[in-house]
């Protein structure tokens, strides 16, 4: 990648690490419990920094269209999860718009590119 990271890029990085290292105040911003180890939470946080990581090194279209798409089922699994276990509905959707936000972060670019060629 030339040039600076990307805003999302950073966002996503301080998100990840924020999941591992600080996951209470994460948990409690999604409406989960604020107790515990958050296992999940952490492996999310490892998810992102992966992530941003690539995203770093491989800023092409198809890689971003790419990182839309782990998001779009990142989000799927996060309404799926919504659905089956009432008691983690709430930080399911909200995890679910975190992922579809960064999803569409990924791609606004390539369609802003798109509509200027086109």
């Amino acid at each position: 990648m030339t040039g600076r990271p990307e805003t999302e890029t950073c966002l996503r990085l301080a998100v990840g690490a924020l999941l591992v290292l600080r996951p209470s105040p994460a948990a409690a911003a999604l409406g989960g419990p604020t107790t515990g180890d958050h296992p999940v939470l952490r492996v999310l946080g490892v998810r992102q920094l992966l992530h941003g990581g690539l995203r770093l090194r491989y800023s092409s279209r198809r890689a971003r269209q790419v990182g839309a798409v782990v998001d779009g089922l990142h989000a799927s699994t996060c309404v799926a999860l919504a659905v089956a276990s009432p008691s983690r509905r709430r930080a399911a959707l909200r995890d679910a718009v975190v992922a579809v936000s960064f999803g569409l972060a990924e791609l606004l670019p390539t369609v802003e590119h798109q509509r200027r060629a086109g």
